[in-house]
């Protein structure tokens, strides 16, 4: 199989998920990036790339860094997969697809009866690594998660699993800003979550 990157002289594969795991992935390609702070695992973080590409990835650890993964020596993660991708490539079109630099670099998590939805929309990611995107009717910007939960405008939003592309619903719990901030940055230590979740 062949690589995507912009050099590459083959178009990448596009994948319908169920063949690409069951059939044609090697075992441990899942698309997921493991993302750590403090030195414990926090969450995973999913990015579009090729096998080849997600092996590259691995061979490096990926911190949380102003809500975005980051690694010693080459900056954000999906920085270094925007450089991998051509405008539009998206291998994998049966998710929620998340820009950044004009290219797909990542999708968001969300629940089923969320896809059809926000698949209608071209979301991009903040320089803070939320998914938002841009209603020309009403000229403004809509971030993903308030937009699945609709929450009062006088309260935010707490990520429960820490990964700010991750809006199902059950793992978005609206806040008082102080709230919210307490479980931001010393929020492991405050007992938000300390362990890490697991889905099946």
């Amino acid at each position: 199989m062949t690589g995507g990157g912009r050099g590459a002289g083959a178009e990448p594969r596009v994948y319908n998920l169920y063949e690409f795991w069951y059939k044609i992935a090697p075992p441990d390609y899942n698309m997921e990036v493991p993302v750590n702070c403090h030195g414990k695992f926090l969450y995973s973080s999913l990015v579009n790339v090729t096998p080849e590409e997600y092996s590259l990835i691995l061979k490096h650890k990926w911190y949380k860094l102003k809500g975005r993964p980051m690694a010693r020596g080459l900056g954000s993660l999906f920085n270094f997969v925007s450089k991998l991708r051509r405008p539009g490539e998206n291998l994998f079109p049966d998710l929620v697809p998340v820009e950044f630099k004009g290219v797909i670099v990542t999708c968001a998590r969300v629940d089923p009866d969320d896809l059809s939805d926000l698949k209608r929309h071209r979301w991009t990611l903040t320089p803070e690594g939320y998914a938002q995107f841009w209603n020309k009717i009403m000229r403004r910007s809509f971030a993903m998660h308030r937009y699945v939960m609709n929450f009062p405008p006088e309260l935010v939003v707490d990520h429960l699993s820490w990964n700010r592309l991750d809006n199902r619903k059950a793992l978005l719990n609206p806040c008082t800003q102080a709230e919210n901030a307490r479980n931001g940055a010393g929020g492991w230590n405050f007992g938000k979550y300390r362990a890490p979740i697991k889905f099946e």
